[in-house]
């Protein structure tokens, strides 16, 4: 009989720094573009991230967004208000970038792979290739509209931001001075009266042509002024989500699985390799049939932060 083999690790790194997790201030109500897809916990009412449909059953949203999360994800695809239906799809695997650091937000984005395909065909978002200087980015979430307090609308808001240079967004200095050409700083310079805030992150920042130019990833406060919204720049990442938009093969997880234990995890009773099947991602439960059923296995990569769970297929 084979038997089930449960390997945890953990290496806990600090949290990202202070009051950097992003986070619509100055904006105004809206519907939702077909592509744009909110995250929920699942067994809660409010979303807490924001997404892009790229794809019948993929959707891209920032790494910070589900490194940490503890529940099984749904996602409500094209809801302008929280009391009107919308499609319920849950994740069924989730792929962050291998280099996203919480302590930086560097690399701050992630694929979700859908349970099911989207109803609605054919309105996912195109994928910008330009990197040139931007002006009237609309940015969309269900985030905090106050500067102050904590005021989460029922309705979908969108914002309109200018695109700052990096290296002037670097001459801010502090938590600025780390930004590269792979992001975008965003914002309202002057007053600092239009930006992104708490409850935005992972959501489209689109232009003119509505093609999806960023992903809401951090910035200091909301609607500061001198202080943009920092934006992971989508044109920077084309090919790593070309190369993940495909589900990895068993080959490329046993790879994984070596490069990080350097044995082998799952073994017959008489101690031969075993070659184990479970799925790549989060929450993943699957009965394969009537005795077989492989539990879930996660893997997670941030910074120093690393978890690795693995449940084989018990027989029996």
């Amino acid at each position: 009989m084979k038997f089930i083999l449960f390997l945890t690790l953990f290496f806990f790194a600090s949290c990202s720094r202070e009051d950097s997790a992003v986070k619509i201030i100055g904006g105004e109500k809206t519907s939702a573009p077909a592509y744009f897809v909110s995250l929920y916990l699942e067994g809660t009412s409010q979303p807490y991230c924001g997404g892009s449909l790229i794809a019948e059953n993929l959707v891209l949203t920032a790494a910070h967004c589900v490194t940490s999360v503890q529940k099984p994800i749904l996602v409500k695809i094209g809801q302008s208000d929280l009391n009107t239906a919308a499609q319920s799809i849950p994740v069924e695997s989730v792929v962050i970038h291998e280099r996203y650091n919480s302590n930086s937000i560097k690399f701050d984005l992630a694929l979700l792979r859908l349970d099911s395909k989207a109803k609605r065909v054919g309105h996912e978002v195109a994928l910008a290739s330009n990197s040139s200087l931007m002006k009237s980015l609309r940015v969309y979430g269900f985030g905090n509209v106050s500067r102050q307090d904590q005021d989460y609308p029922g309705v979908l808001h969108s914002v309109l931001v200018d695109e700052l240079p990096y290296y002037e967004c670097q001459d801010l200095g502090g938590s600025y001075s780390e930004v590269g050409s792979d992001q975008i700083c965003a914002g309202d310079m002057k007053e600092g009266l239009r930006d992104s805030c708490y409850g935005d992150s992972g959501g489209p920042m689109v232009n003119a042509s509505n093609e999806l130019v960023g992903i809401v990833s951090w910035g200091l406060g909301c609607g500061q002024k001198g202080k943009p919204g920092v934006y992971t720049r989508v044109s920077s990442y084309r090919d790593w989500i070309a190369a993940h938009s495909e589900e990895p093969s068993m080959e490329e997880l046993s790879d994984l699985v070596s490069q990080v234990f350097y044995y082998s995890l799952f073994a017959d009773d008489d101690n031969s390799l075993m070659r184990f099947s479970a799925a790549y991602g989060l929450w993943q439960s699957v009965q394969t049939d009537s005795s077989d059923i492989i539990h879930w296995w996660s893997r997670r990569v941030s910074g120093n932060e690393f978890l690795l769970q693995l449940i084989k297929v018990k027989k029996g």
